[in-house]
């Protein structure tokens, strides 16, 4: 006979081990091992890999990165280790900053011999400056904000950041620090001025430069952001400058579609009214005078090239204050027209009666009407997920009106190693209190990686699936091994995500927005393949088109089994544009940007593809 006393004994150890196995089982958020933002410039304009030519500049040097161009402007930097962005950051004192940190110019990690070592990473180096006219006495200084961390990661106390001045003589070992930081945590940035004040800097090719040491806490991840912004080195200053005296927008154009980053353009041409919120300018009158200021709000549409402007809010604004104006949008804010799709530039801009240093006086983002929802902005700041086997990850989604998903895309941060990782595609309609009912599940799948911005695999179902205008969708781990989804810091789903890591859905203490978007309705093509279940076969006659959109000065290539196939490309109104058979590339680069119809005919069946052109 059993030990009554043991059995309780055991059953309690049990509970207990499963209760400690539970708390330790949860959510975690981590840090980027490549930046896919650099890796698609670089794939996209090759030309960005060659070294820049140094070359001799005057005084004003000013930069604030307001461009957003990814590299540093080679008119003024040798270098093209930072990072010019605006997702890293908090508050920054204009729009864009320049970061530095682990990973290098090719949007790897930067070689690191151990994890306890201290390590120079980027470094942020000016253009020659010709000082050679001024001494010491034109009281020339050198000014910029910096912050650590801010998005990013945290430079623990160890790391630091540093500027260096180059001396007279003409050899790389003479750069001499001027000034350093310690690693911290900074939700502001701090103003630094620096005074140039000995003889050896003053001559025809001075330069100076930003240097971050970091010490790689975990191995395989970013580490020890620093953002740089408003750069400006100029003579008859003191050390009571202001740092900027300008007019300058400080972020960039809100949303515009209430919580949404997109939106089917089928949904919203019929729930405009619900979706578009309002415009919000955010900008700071840096100067110690009122200026008069218009600001207003561009639009473009990509496809059909119309322009509009609107807002228009005129006033005299005063001396070192921030504004935030809102204004309301009373209608569909864009042109609505009959395609099934749409794409739009939106700029916030102002107009200055003033002379005023221009390239911070407009912001822009691109907003696509497609055939998904999404929240985020396609940029992941860090990588999501559960550490348990079996784990679950959903998101909410309260969309207009009850309609068919069709397909789900994700972005999937890639992992270290290259063990399967094999996940379960969940649906489920609304519970009370987060995903109640499994709507649909497709099994083993295995996730895509790809080194681009907005390179989500697209992972059709296998039946389309009805949804309400409340649903979740998400996934399930089916190993141990880690699966890494994008995660975009910038764009909080406020209340969205959810987690399960031991049988009991969660909110994630974590603010920001999964990766994940739902496709309803029709079936449009994709710029990234299928993912094929691997219980399925694929079909080997299917044609697969990419990439799409066609970026500027990009062909469109075509992958099939098929050696003899006929092509057909028409325009949005059905006149043929081009006609070519049995080619794996087409050129569209004397087609005007918009969408055309591709219509690709093999064995007597006829297969068609809708392409955006950009």
């Amino acid at each position: 006979m059993f030990n009554s006393s043991l059995i309780k004994y055991s059953i309690a150890l049990f509970l207990l081990l499963a209760l400690c196995n539970a708390s330790i089982a949860q959510e975690y958020l981590m840090d980027n091992t490549t930046n896919p933002v650099i890796k698609e410039k670089l794939h996209n304009t090759p030309y960005l890999k060659s070294k820049v030519s140094p070359h001799i500049t005057t005084l004003p040097f000013i930069d604030d990165f307001a461009e957003l161009a990814i590299f540093p402007n080679p008119a003024k930097w040798v270098d093209k280790h930072a990072y010019v962005n605006d997702d890293y950051c908090i508050d920054q004192p204009t729009i864009g900053v320049a970061t530095l940190d682990a990973i290098n110019q090719y949007g790897d990690l930067h070689p690191f011999p151990d994890t306890a070592s201290l390590m120079p990473g980027d470094t942020l180096t000016s253009q020659l400056i010709d000082l050679a006219e001024f001494v010491p006495a034109d009281s020339v200084y050198l000014s910029f904000f910096v912050q650590g961390g801010g998005l990013g990661n945290t430079p623990e106390e160890q790391d630091k950041i540093i500027l260096q001045f180059r001396s007279a003589e003409d050899t790389d070992t003479l750069w001499r620090n001027v000034w350093e930081k310690p690693g911290e945590q900074m939700d502001r940035f701090e103003s630094v001025i620096i005074p140039v004040l000995e003889e050896k800097f003053f001559h025809d090719s001075m330069q100076f430069r930003f240097i971050n040491y970091f010490s790689m806490e975990y191995a395989g991840m970013n580490c020890d952001h620093w953002h740089i912004d408003y750069v400006m080195m100029d003579k008859n200053r003191s050390v009571n400058d202001s740092l900027i005296d300008e007019v300058a927008y400080i972020k960039n154009v809100n949303k515009l579609i209430n919580t949404f980053s997109s939106v089917p353009w089928s949904h919203f041409k019929n729930y405009y009214a619900q979706i578009v919120d309002q415009i919000v300018y955010s900008f700071r009158n840096y100067s110690e005078n009122v200026m008069n200021i218009t600001p207003y709000l561009r639009w473009e549409n990509l496809y059909t090239q119309e322009v509009n402007d609107i807002g228009n809010i005129a006033n005299n604004y005063e001396a070192n204050t921030t504004f935030e104006l809102r204004k309301p949008i009373n209608n569909s804010l864009f042109t609505i027209d009959d395609s099934d799709s749409a794409r739009f530039e939106v700029q916030n801009r102002f107009y200055i009666s003033e002379n005023d240093y221009a390239p911070n006086n407009q912001t822009k983002r691109i907003i696509d009407f497609y055939n998904y929802y999404a929240y985020d902005d396609g940029s992941a700041e860090g990588m999501y997920g559960v550490s348990n086997k079996y784990g679950m990850v959903a998101v909410k989604f309260e969309v207009y009106r009850a309609d068919s998903l069709k397909a789900i895309r994700i972005y999937f941060n890639k992992s270290q190693g290259g063990e399967n990782r094999y996940f379960n595609i969940m649906v489920w309609d609304a519970g009370g209190s987060g995903p109640g009912e499994v709507l649909y599940t497709q099994t083993r799948n295995l996730p895509s990686y790809a080194d681009s911005i907005n390179d989500f695999v697209t992972i059709e179902l296998d039946d389309a699936v009805a949804i309400d205008k409340t649903f979740y969708i998400g996934w399930q781990k089916i190993t141990n091994q880690r699966l890494n989804m994008g995660f975009d810091k910038n764009y909080v789903a406020y209340q969205k995500n959810y987690y399960n890591s031991n049988g009991q859905w969660r909110l994630s203490e974590y603010n920001g927005s999964l990766m994940i978007r739902p496709v309803l309705g029709e079936m449009f093509a994709f710029k990234d393949s299928f993912i094929v279940p691997e219980t399925e076969t694929p079909n080997e006659s299917e044609f697969r088109l990419y990439p799409n959109p066609v970026p500027q000065g990009q062909v469109l290539h075509i992958v099939s089994s098929e050696q003899h196939f006929t092509i057909d490309v028409f325009n949005q109104v059905g006149q043929l544009e081009m006609r070519m058979e049995n080619t794996d590339q087409i050129n569209l680069s004397d087609l005007p940007t918009g969408l055309y119809i591709v219509r690709i005919g093999a064995s007597g069946n006829y297969s068609t593809y809708k392409i955006i052109k950009q």
